[in-house]
């Protein structure tokens, strides 16, 4: 039962601020499949960043005490990492997708990113310690680390959104550039201060609630920017960076001139297709899933029933967090490819 609590302590104050970000897209709101997708990759996004930063882990300047040494850490090591991790699976996979048709989408999917980022790192702190020093964990988590991810991933999203509306690449280059900059100072000031020592606690708090209030003023920003590009016929206007015509460009030289076709209102799609090796690896992946929470719930033991349960809940999110994310995301990938047009 305690276990059971501790995991629902675990996903609450994302799934929370989750909702509250999805409330302020209410004009043109996402697919739910993107919403599960940008949060799959947040999640996935937890595998490079903890690899680089173990890499990074070698170098004989980190891991030192103090603040000194706290500063150098979290603004070389962990704060930039991080955040880029979050940012570029964004960048990568959803950037050109045709539901990304608004500046407050780029809000919405980075900070999707964010927050599945921050509710796996949530799972892996909760669970490290015993039962006690894991309730007090999630709850001060989530007055600080949780909106940490969560508004910086508002900031990014921000720019990324201006970013994708910009009349040249250079402009949206930029923009991207000063928004990944601002969240690596201020995730860079939070990891200094928790570092640090307790006597940076204030400082820690303050920041926090800083950054609820520039979060909350872009997340309404890009609410209004919403509402008028919407709104106002005369606002809407085509994407700058990617035009249709090279998206086709693109599109036939990656796939073949016989999979890309016109339909009768002129418009340009990808030939739906089975793709039927998603179907097949992301089944693969499930059911390897499933088995590895049997042998874990069928083997742990030697210690008391509930420090079990706990050990089978911590071992299996561990080990198959990822992998269930990678194969929910080639399900619906599987599905939509097979049963939807993809316009450009």
């Amino acid at each position: 039962m305690v276990s059971m609590i501790l995991l629902l302590l675990s996903l609450l104050p994302p799934l929370l601020f989750l909702l509250y970000i999805l409330s302020a897209d209410s004009k043109e709101p996402e697919p739910y499949e993107m919403i599960l997708f940008a949060l799959g990759l947040g999640i996935v996004s937890t595998v490079p960043a903890s690899l680089l930063e173990g890499l990074l882990d070698v170098i004989p300047i980190f891991g030192h005490e103090g603040f000194f040494g706290a500063l150098i850490t979290s603004f070389i090591q962990v704060a930039p990492v991080e955040e880029a991790c979050k940012l570029a699976v964004i960048l990568l996979f959803v950037w050109r997708n045709r539901n990304f048709n608004e500046e407050n989408d780029g809000i919405v999917y980075v900070t999707m990113s964010a927050i599945g980022f921050a509710m796996f790192e949530n799972i892996m702190y909760v669970f490290q310690g015993d039962s006690l020093e894991g309730v007090v964990i999630s709850i001060g988590r989530s007055v600080t680390s949780i909106p940490l991810h969560t508004f910086c991933g508002v900031i990014m999203g921000y720019y990324v959104g201006r970013a994708r509306f910009s009349a040249t690449r250079k402009d949206a280059r930029r923009l991207i550039l000063k928004g990944f900059c601002y969240a690596w100072l201020i995730h860079g000031l939070y990891d200094t201060f928790a570092m640090a020592g307790f006597a940076y606690g204030i400082l820690l708090l303050m920041l926090v609630f800083v950054l609820f209030l520039v979060g909350r003023k872009l997340v309404k920003n890009g609410k209004a920017l919403s509402e008028s590009r919407w709104g106002d016929p005369d606002y809407v206007e085509p994407m700058k960076i990617d035009t249709p015509e090279q998206n086709v460009a693109r599109a036939i030289a990656r796939y073949g001139k016989d999979k890309v076709l016109v339909d009768e209102d002129g418009r340009y799609y990808l030939k739906p297709e089975r793709q039927l090796w998603k179907a097949i690896v992301g089944g693969l992946l499930l059911a390897g899933s499933v088995f590895v929470w049997r042998l874990f719930a069928k083997y742990v033991g030697g210690s008391e029933p509930e420090d079990a349960v706990g050990s089978v809940i911590y071992l299996s999110v561990m080990t198959t967090c990822v992998p269930i994310v990678l194969a929910i995301m080639l399900l619906f990938s599987y599905h939509r490819r097979r049963e939807t047009n993809y316009y450009f």
